[in-house]
Protein backbone atom coordinates (compact mmCIF):
# COMPACT_ATOMS: atom_id res chain seq x y z
CA UNK A 1 0.00 0.00 0.00
CA UNK A 2 2.98 2.01 0.83
CA UNK A 3 4.42 1.86 -2.52
CA UNK A 4 1.56 2.19 -4.39
CA UNK A 5 1.09 5.36 -2.70
CA UNK A 6 4.40 6.75 -3.18
CA UNK A 7 4.05 5.65 -7.27
CA UNK A 8 0.82 7.21 -7.67
CA UNK A 9 1.63 10.49 -5.54
CA UNK A 10 4.31 10.94 -7.78
CA UNK A 11 2.71 10.99 -10.88
CA UNK A 12 3.55 7.55 -12.23
CA UNK A 13 1.07 5.12 -13.48
CA UNK A 14 0.47 2.21 -11.10
CA UNK A 15 -0.44 -0.65 -13.89
CA UNK A 16 0.11 -3.69 -11.84
CA UNK A 17 0.31 -4.41 -7.49
CA UNK A 18 0.18 -7.95 -6.50
CA UNK A 19 1.35 -10.47 -4.38
CA UNK A 20 3.94 -13.17 -6.23
CA UNK A 21 1.18 -16.19 -5.61
CA UNK A 22 -1.72 -14.03 -7.59
CA UNK A 23 0.94 -13.38 -10.48
CA UNK A 24 -0.50 -15.67 -12.84
CA UNK A 25 0.53 -16.16 -16.73
CA UNK A 26 -3.12 -14.15 -17.82
CA UNK A 27 -2.46 -11.46 -15.50
CA UNK A 28 1.84 -11.65 -16.20
CA UNK A 29 1.28 -11.17 -20.01
CA UNK A 30 -1.78 -8.58 -19.54
CA UNK A 31 0.49 -5.87 -18.74
CA UNK A 32 3.62 -4.05 -20.52
CA UNK A 33 5.49 -1.71 -17.42
CA UNK A 34 8.73 0.34 -17.88
CA UNK A 35 9.74 -1.09 -14.73
CA UNK A 36 9.46 -3.93 -12.57
CA UNK A 37 9.68 -3.92 -8.38
CA UNK A 38 10.02 -7.21 -6.98
CA UNK A 39 10.49 -7.76 -3.53
CA UNK A 40 9.55 -11.23 -1.79
CA UNK A 41 10.30 -12.69 1.21
CA UNK A 42 9.66 -16.14 -0.01
CA UNK A 43 11.73 -16.72 -3.02
CA UNK A 44 10.24 -17.74 -6.31
CA UNK A 45 12.55 -18.96 -8.98
CA UNK A 46 10.19 -19.43 -11.60
CA UNK A 47 8.81 -15.52 -11.20
CA UNK A 48 12.46 -13.90 -10.56
CA UNK A 49 13.43 -16.12 -14.41
CA UNK A 50 10.33 -14.46 -15.88
CA UNK A 51 10.89 -10.82 -14.32
CA UNK A 52 14.71 -10.95 -14.98
CA UNK A 53 14.02 -12.40 -18.94
CA UNK A 54 11.45 -9.54 -19.99
CA UNK A 55 14.21 -7.19 -20.80
CA UNK A 56 12.23 -4.47 -18.71
CA UNK A 57 14.25 -2.91 -15.85
CA UNK A 58 13.94 -4.57 -12.13
CA UNK A 59 14.15 -2.73 -8.82
CA UNK A 60 15.10 -5.16 -6.82
CA UNK A 61 14.88 -5.35 -2.54
CA UNK A 62 13.39 -1.82 -2.30
CA UNK A 63 13.53 -1.23 1.81
CA UNK A 64 11.07 -1.37 4.45
CA UNK A 65 8.73 1.78 4.19
CA UNK A 66 8.54 3.67 7.16
CA UNK A 67 4.96 4.34 9.02
CA UNK A 68 3.20 7.17 7.42
CA UNK A 69 3.48 10.32 9.42
CA UNK A 70 6.85 9.60 11.04
CA UNK A 71 9.78 11.93 9.90
CA UNK A 72 11.88 9.07 7.70
CA UNK A 73 8.33 8.57 5.54
CA UNK A 74 9.29 11.15 3.17
CA UNK A 75 13.28 10.36 2.97
CA UNK A 76 11.80 6.87 1.89
CA UNK A 77 9.15 8.21 -0.78
CA UNK A 78 11.93 10.62 -2.31
CA UNK A 79 14.12 7.60 -2.59
CA UNK A 80 11.10 5.37 -4.64
CA UNK A 81 11.27 8.73 -6.72
CA UNK A 82 14.81 9.11 -7.71
CA UNK A 83 15.46 5.33 -8.64
CA UNK A 84 12.15 5.64 -10.73
CA UNK A 85 13.24 9.20 -12.38
CA UNK A 86 16.44 7.13 -13.03
CA UNK A 87 15.06 4.13 -14.72
CA UNK A 88 11.90 5.59 -16.27
CA UNK A 89 12.29 8.92 -16.40
CA UNK A 90 9.62 12.16 -15.70
CA UNK A 91 6.15 10.68 -14.90
CA UNK A 92 4.41 11.66 -18.47
CA UNK A 93 1.10 13.67 -18.94
CA UNK A 94 -0.92 11.59 -20.44
CA UNK A 95 -2.99 14.70 -21.92
CA UNK A 96 0.16 16.70 -23.35
CA UNK A 97 0.53 13.47 -25.73
CA UNK A 98 0.04 13.27 -29.41
CA UNK A 99 -0.10 9.87 -31.58
CA UNK A 100 3.43 8.57 -32.48
CA UNK A 101 4.76 6.26 -34.62
CA UNK A 102 5.53 3.39 -33.13
CA UNK A 103 8.59 1.96 -34.21
CA UNK A 104 9.93 -1.25 -34.60
CA UNK A 105 11.78 -3.07 -31.74
CA UNK A 106 15.30 -3.29 -32.09
CA UNK A 107 16.56 -6.78 -32.37
CA UNK A 108 18.06 -8.59 -29.25
CA UNK A 109 21.91 -8.89 -29.88
CA UNK A 110 22.62 -12.57 -29.74
CA UNK A 111 25.26 -12.91 -26.22
CA UNK A 112 28.19 -13.27 -27.42
CA UNK A 113 31.02 -15.80 -25.59
CA UNK A 114 34.23 -14.55 -24.61
CA UNK A 115 37.37 -15.87 -25.72
CA UNK A 116 39.71 -16.18 -22.66
CA UNK A 117 43.50 -16.37 -23.66
CA UNK A 118 44.90 -20.09 -22.66
CA UNK A 119 47.89 -18.68 -20.31
CA UNK A 120 45.18 -17.36 -18.16
CA UNK A 121 42.71 -20.18 -18.46
CA UNK A 122 45.49 -22.60 -17.65
CA UNK A 123 47.29 -20.11 -14.70
CA UNK A 124 47.35 -21.55 -11.55
CA UNK A 125 48.46 -19.53 -8.04
CA UNK A 126 48.10 -20.21 -4.50
CA UNK A 127 47.88 -16.54 -3.24
CA UNK A 128 44.80 -14.49 -3.92
CA UNK A 129 45.96 -12.26 -7.47
CA UNK A 130 42.82 -9.44 -8.03
CA UNK A 131 40.25 -8.61 -6.09
CA UNK A 132 37.24 -6.54 -8.39
CA UNK A 133 34.54 -4.61 -6.60
CA UNK A 134 31.15 -4.44 -8.09
CA UNK A 135 29.30 -1.89 -7.29
CA UNK A 136 25.38 -1.24 -7.81
CA UNK A 137 22.33 0.44 -6.22
CA UNK A 138 18.44 -0.54 -6.00
CA UNK A 139 18.17 -0.93 -9.92
CA UNK A 140 21.53 -3.29 -10.48
CA UNK A 141 21.06 -7.20 -9.89
CA UNK A 142 20.02 -7.38 -13.30
CA UNK A 143 22.79 -6.18 -14.72
CA UNK A 144 24.79 -7.79 -12.20
CA UNK A 145 24.03 -11.08 -12.96
CA UNK A 146 24.17 -10.34 -16.68
CA UNK A 147 27.66 -9.67 -15.99
CA UNK A 148 28.34 -12.88 -13.79
CA UNK A 149 26.72 -15.38 -16.57
CA UNK A 150 29.69 -13.86 -19.03
CA UNK A 151 32.79 -15.11 -16.50
CA UNK A 152 34.39 -17.77 -17.25
CA UNK A 153 35.96 -20.03 -14.83
CA UNK A 154 39.68 -20.16 -14.19
CA UNK A 155 40.04 -15.70 -13.67
CA UNK A 156 42.30 -15.35 -10.75
CA UNK A 157 39.62 -12.78 -9.69
CA UNK A 158 37.66 -12.44 -6.26
CA UNK A 159 34.29 -10.47 -6.11
CA UNK A 160 33.21 -8.63 -3.96
CA UNK A 161 29.74 -6.77 -4.57
CA UNK A 162 28.30 -4.08 -2.48
CA UNK A 163 24.89 -3.73 -3.50
CA UNK A 164 22.07 -1.31 -1.79
CA UNK A 165 19.68 -3.37 -1.05
CA UNK A 166 17.43 -4.38 1.82
CA UNK A 167 18.61 -6.97 4.46
CA UNK A 168 15.07 -8.56 4.18
CA UNK A 169 16.09 -9.10 0.28
CA UNK A 170 20.15 -10.36 0.57
CA UNK A 171 19.78 -13.91 1.68
CA UNK A 172 17.48 -13.82 -1.72
CA UNK A 173 20.10 -11.94 -3.74
CA UNK A 174 22.88 -14.97 -3.56
CA UNK A 175 20.82 -17.53 -5.38
CA UNK A 176 19.26 -14.78 -8.15
CA UNK A 177 22.81 -13.55 -9.21
CA UNK A 178 24.64 -17.18 -9.37
CA UNK A 179 21.08 -18.90 -10.73
CA UNK A 180 22.72 -19.76 -14.45
CA UNK A 181 26.17 -19.23 -13.92
CA UNK A 182 27.19 -20.93 -11.04
CA UNK A 183 29.42 -18.96 -9.22
CA UNK A 184 30.24 -19.65 -5.69
CA UNK A 185 28.40 -16.68 -3.52
CA UNK A 186 27.30 -15.89 -0.22
CA UNK A 187 27.03 -12.98 1.96
CA UNK A 188 30.51 -12.15 3.20
CA UNK A 189 31.08 -12.58 7.01
CA UNK A 190 34.06 -12.42 9.61
CA UNK A 191 36.58 -15.07 9.19
CA UNK A 192 35.63 -15.58 5.49
CA UNK A 193 38.60 -15.80 3.07
CA UNK A 194 38.08 -13.93 -0.61
CA UNK A 195 38.68 -16.81 -3.05
CA UNK A 196 39.69 -16.76 -6.76
CA UNK A 197 36.01 -16.86 -8.63
CA UNK A 198 33.90 -16.45 -6.25
CA UNK A 199 31.29 -13.77 -5.25
CA UNK A 200 31.00 -12.57 -1.50
CA UNK A 201 28.29 -10.06 -0.79
CA UNK A 202 28.96 -7.03 1.53
CA UNK A 203 26.30 -7.69 4.38
CA UNK A 204 23.72 -4.88 4.50
CA UNK A 205 24.42 -4.58 8.93
CA UNK A 206 27.44 -3.89 9.61
CA UNK A 207 30.87 -2.85 8.02
CA UNK A 208 33.47 -5.38 6.50
CA UNK A 209 37.19 -4.71 6.14
CA UNK A 210 40.11 -6.90 5.29
CA UNK A 211 43.13 -8.70 6.26
CA UNK A 212 46.76 -8.68 3.95
CA UNK A 213 45.53 -12.80 3.01
CA UNK A 214 41.90 -11.68 2.01
CA UNK A 215 40.55 -12.57 5.51
CA UNK A 216 36.95 -10.69 5.77
CA UNK A 217 37.12 -9.14 8.83
CA UNK A 218 33.43 -7.56 10.60
CA UNK A 219 34.34 -4.34 12.38
CA UNK A 220 30.96 -4.54 14.33
CA UNK A 221 30.02 -0.70 13.28
CA UNK A 222 27.65 0.29 10.60
CA UNK A 223 28.32 1.65 7.14
CA UNK A 224 29.16 5.12 7.02
CA UNK A 225 26.88 7.00 5.23
CA UNK A 226 23.03 6.87 4.32
CA UNK A 227 23.05 3.62 2.26
CA UNK A 228 23.96 0.32 3.32
CA UNK A 229 26.33 -0.96 2.30
CA UNK A 230 28.39 1.92 1.65
CA UNK A 231 30.10 1.78 -2.13
CA UNK A 232 32.41 4.47 -0.55
CA UNK A 233 33.43 2.52 1.56
CA UNK A 234 33.62 -0.88 -0.24
CA UNK A 235 36.26 0.76 -2.41
CA UNK A 236 38.15 2.66 0.36
CA UNK A 237 39.21 -0.41 2.36
CA UNK A 238 39.72 -2.63 -0.65
CA UNK A 239 41.78 0.16 -2.20
CA UNK A 240 43.30 0.15 0.76
CA UNK A 241 44.72 -3.04 1.53
CA UNK A 242 44.90 -4.46 -1.85
CA UNK A 243 46.27 -1.16 -3.92
CA UNK A 244 47.17 -2.24 -7.26
CA UNK A 245 45.66 -5.47 -7.22
CA UNK A 246 42.60 -3.91 -6.70
CA UNK A 247 39.74 -2.64 -9.49
CA UNK A 248 36.15 -1.64 -9.56
CA UNK A 249 32.95 -1.95 -11.61
CA UNK A 250 30.43 0.50 -10.78
CA UNK A 251 26.98 -0.53 -12.42
CA UNK A 252 25.05 2.64 -10.73
CA UNK A 253 25.35 4.31 -7.18
CA UNK A 254 22.73 6.08 -5.02
CA UNK A 255 22.95 9.82 -4.43
CA UNK A 256 26.87 10.91 -4.53
CA UNK A 257 27.80 7.05 -3.05
CA UNK A 258 29.91 5.20 -5.64
CA UNK A 259 31.09 8.42 -7.12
Amino acid sequence: LALAHAVKEQGYDLVLNTSAERLDERLFNSVSPDVWIVDMEDEDEALLDKVLDTGVPVLFGLDTAPAQGTRQYPRWERRVFIKLYDVVGHPVIQENLEPLEVAAPEPVPAKQTLTIPEDVLAYKSQRLEYVCVLAASLGGPAAVKEFLDYIPTGLPVSFILAQHIDARMQESLTRVLVRHNHMPCRIAKSGDVLKSGELLIAPVETEIDFSADGQVISRNIKWDGPYSPSIDQVLANVSRRFTKRSVAIIFSGMGSDGS
